[in-house]
């Protein structure tokens, strides 16, 4: 658990317990109603932890973090200061960064970037149009089994969750493959395909839901899918061709494209027995163009994702706030500076966006050397103003 450097007196705390509990899908005005009806549950957790587990009933990866702000929460209501952040997380960062890029009206709402009275959960509108393309029966893998399993996840009731969908959606903006997926769904339903005793029957069924969320994804978020296709396009095209580009941020920062084979060794122990190891030796000379198109797209959207921090850190100085966690698209504050850090964020976001010229600095280099460079996917109709009013790009 972090806590803040420093101490402050806070303003209203409603909206910090919901997301330690886990009841953060929800609009800023159900939160209130939520955190009224368990504000005694918080103060008897903290009085006596052990009789009264309110604070261990909520999502299970949180509760210590719940019950830390039972504590603070108790210090503050007894006069005193708080040290804990206030936490807020970014609807899929990636896929906010992607849809905003391509100006896709309908992927900006799916990633809050658009005014909402309450957060849209991407997930689940994964997790539905995937349940739908289950149900329509037809085969979804290359395999003796692909009709056995869709017709098995039907007549199981084999869940079509919100958590399957997170598994394939979140990983899915930074590279994450299909059968990485399937490994990933496999784990997650351990429970349920233990009636299973083979592993080529878990697998086909775990493979047939990764299929149908990625479908669902591709129909849902189509422009931001095709521009990470495009962007694996160029940066093929930048590794067959041996190069190592200077790209400039919306910031200034400049970061270099690289991507060389790396060695490979065997080391032998008595602990791991045999283990492999990647290193560098020096700058070798063979580029390898599948890793440039493979980590083109994630490193983009890790670059402008560093550019709203480093923006926003800025803003945050100029107002005073000194005291902040940061975890990728997770910022933590004073409770205080909750409404205030959730606006600069929104203000950084739309200053990357719109002074980002990534698009053009690659489409350049890559036509420099291959003319059949493909074009950049045609931008949408989205007004990235709406970022400034969209309160649960941040929430």
């Amino acid at each position: 658990m972090a806590y803040l450097s420093s101490q402050k007196a806070t303003g209203e705390r409603s909206n910090l317990a919901g997301p330690y509990y886990g009841y953060d899908k929800t609009s800023l005005e159900d939160r209130l109603e939520w955190f009224s009806k368990h504000e005694k549950d918080i103060l008897e957790s903290a009085a006596d932890p052990i009789a009264n587990t309110f604070w261990q009933t909520g999502d299970q990866k949180y509760v210590w973090r719940m019950l830390a702000f039972c504590l603070d929460y108790q210090r503050v209501v007894s006069g005193g200061l708080s040290h804990m952040p206030a936490c807020q997380d970014c609807t899929s960062s990636g896929f906010q960064v992607l849809s905003a890029l391509m100006r896709s009206d309908e992927g900006a709402g799916l990633v809050n970037l658009k005014p909402t009275d309450e957060p849209v959960d991407l997930y689940a509108k994964v997790a539905d149009r995937g349940r739908e393309i289950i149900a329509e029966g037809k085969p979804l893998i290359k395999s003796d089994l692909g009709e056995w399993a869709v017709q098995e996840i039907v007549a199981q009731g084999i869940p079509v969750s919100r958590k399957l969908s997170k598994a394939i959606v979140m990983p899915k903006v930074y590279g994450s493959r299909t059968m990485s997926g399937a490994q990933r769904i496999c784990e997650e339903l351990n429970a349920n395909l233990k009636v299973y005793e083979l592993d080529t029957l878990k697998f086909a069924i775990a493979h047939t839901l990764a299929v149908a969320l990625e479908q669902a994804l591709d129909e849902l978020m189509g422009p931001a899918t095709e521009f990470q296709k495009w962007l694996s396009s160029v940066g093929y095209i930048i590794g067959k061709n041996a190069l190592e580009p200077v790209l400039t941020l919306p910031d200034g920062f400049q970061v270099v494209i690289s991507e060389r084979e790396k060695h490979t060794i065997k080391i032998e122990n008595s602990y791991f027995k045999r283990e492999r190891f990647n290193f560098a030796t020096g700058l070798p000379d063979k580029f390898n163009p599948r890793r440039y198109a493979s980590t083109l797209p994630p490193n983009l959207v890790h670059a402008l994702d560093a550019t709203v921090l480093r923006i926003l850190a800025t803003k945050l100085e100029a107002h005073g706030i000194t005291s902040v966690t940061v975890c990728h698209d997770d910022i933590g504050c004073h409770c205080i500076h909750l409404e205030l850090v959730n606006k600069l964020y929104r203000e950084a976001f739309l200053e990357t966006i719109e002074k980002c010229t990534l698009i053009e600095q690659l489409y350049a280099i890559a036509k420099d050397v291959d003319d059949s460079t493909p074009q950049p996917p045609a931008q949408g109709e989205y007004d990235l103003n709406e970022i400034l009013t969209a309160r649960y790009a941040l929430s």
